[in-house]
């Protein structure tokens, strides 16, 4: 995972690289103005904005098998955060260098039309092969963190023992099978538009729900240790919150079905949490 991670970094930084030495900086001035960000349009391209970004939690899933949670999970949100910010920041800038805005628009294979324009068409091609492999690690991340949550699921409810059962090599193995029935399930029996819509919606919408939830909790149970403080709290949460409904409620808009879809998941977690109870399981994993 690791390998593969420095891989993906490297291969950001020779766009990044490429882009200094031969993009076009007066391309940067074609790009939308500010003021087109309190738009429907805006708040929709959040969405997949917001989905880019996914995964910048994901190391708090696993802080019941990593040693000091409260301190090492604090550094791995923040540093991990700021490095994707980082990075992502600079390739976008070189992504609108590269070539200009017509070209982009609407175009999912982004990094292949750059490619061809920094570095002509057989570089193109091979930096699209790469892009593919190098997903991989996204696929890997999601293997070793998501389960996890089913694994907790099983462990805090008897109902769902299932999800928590380990092979020999300590892995939730029925867990990782859920996860995979249910991605290839997606994938089986919708488009990639449609996937990358619910996906990033309902990832929004959870996310909402979340930052909503430690106000919620402070409120109720002030007592609580909290080893990570929540800087500027609660304006922080609470403009999350805002800024979340305000893509949720203009997504639902500009594509309904696929929302809905994910309004139907969430929907159908309430319903199998009422179902189950409350957690009657073992004490939950340690979690900043």
């Amino acid at each position: 995972q690791v390998a593969v991670t420095v891989l993906e970094i490297a291969l950001i930084l020779v766009f990044v690289a490429a882009g200094a030495v031969r993009g076009d900086p007066s391309r940067l001035l074609e790009a939308p103005p500010f003021g087109s960000i309190d738009t429907p349009a805006f708040a929709v391209a959040l969405v997949y904005v917001s989905f880019a970004y996914s995964g910048w939690n994901a190391a708090v899933y696993l802080a019941g098998e990593v040693r000091n949670p409260a301190r090492t999970l604090s550094r791995a949100l923040l540093f991990g955060t700021c490095v994707v910010v980082g990075l992502y920041l600079a390739l976008n800038v070189v992504f609108l260098a590269a070539a200009p805005a017509g070209e982009l628009a609407g175009v999912v294979e982004v990094g292949h039309v750059v490619a061809v324009r920094l570095l002509g068409p057989r570089a193109g091609r091979a930096l699209s092969v790469v892009i593919a492999l190098v997903l991989a690690a996204s696929v890997s991340a999601m293997l070793m963190a998501g389960p996890r949550v089913y694994e907790r699921m099983g462990v805090d409810h008897p109902r769902l023992a299932v999800l928590a059962r380990r092979t020999r090599g300590r892995g939730p193995a029925v867990a990782v099978a859920l996860q995979a029935a249910m991605a290839i399930a997606m994938i089986a029996t919708s488009t990639f538009a449609a996937l990358l819509v619910y996906v990033g919606f309902t990832l929004s919408l959870v996310a909402g729900l979340g930052v909503l939830g430690v106000v919620v909790l402070r409120r109720r149970e002030p007592g609580l240790a909290r080893p990570a403080r929540a800087w500027g709290y609660p304006a922080t949460p609470l403009l999350f919150v805002a800024l979340s409904a305000w893509m949720i409620v203009h997504a639902l808009v500009q594509n309904p079905a696929s929302c809905w879809a994910g309004v139907a998941t969430a929907i159908g977690g309430l319903a199998l949490h009422g179902v189950l109870g409350r957690p009657g399981g073992r004490a939950a994993a340690p979690v900043a």
